[in-house]
């Protein structure tokens, strides 16, 4: 299993963002994009206390530029029998 941490920060510039993340080992490579100003992404951790730093790290980034972040238990990693819809743990969110 690995953990999903997604966000929808509201700056058009992520890279800070993008380098907290980037502190950590990655399943895959983080997917991100820029729409209306919104730095959106996903991050996929290996490991829970990797996910408890991670998501800690980026609320400060909410905080000040408003969004959300989230997370959840994530199967993409496991055989297709195996995987079952995501369901989203935790939401940490401010402003719009």
């Amino acid at each position: 299993m690995i953990y999903s941490i997604r966000g929808s920060i509201h700056t058009a510039d992520g890279t800070d963002i993008l380098n907290a993340i980037n502190q950590y080992t990655q399943w895959q490579p983080v997917v991100y994009g820029v729409e209306d100003t919104v730095f959106m992404f996903e991050s996929w951790v290996l490991t829970m206390m990797d996910k408890d730093m991670l998501f800690n790290d980026l609320k400060p980034f909410v905080d000040t530029h408003g969004g959300s972040i989230d997370w959840h238990d994530c199967c993409h990693d496991e055989e297709p029998s195996m995987q079952r819809p995501c369901v989203i743990a935790e939401t940490y969110s401010i402003g719009g």
